[in-house]
């Protein structure tokens, strides 16, 4: 049950993405803070893709 409203919430949030252009995303000055991430020489950089800080404990809980 647990794992079925982690996917509808993540897919609820895909659906709020959706009309979105990448674009707009990008102009949230936060967005940087929110989903770049760096550890020693390793750094993910996941504010090109078409997610929001939103987005990443909707994906944990679906893990």
């Amino acid at each position: 049950m647990i794992r079925t409203n982690a996917a509808t919430a993540l897919k609820d949030e895909a659906s709020r993405l959706a009309g979105q252009h990448l674009r707009v995303l990008l102009g949230d000055a936060d967005r940087s803070r929110a989903l770049v991430f760096e550890l020693d020489d390793l750094r993910l950089d996941m504010s090109r893709q078409k997610i929001g800080a939103e987005t990443l404990p909707l994906l944990l809980d679906l893990a």
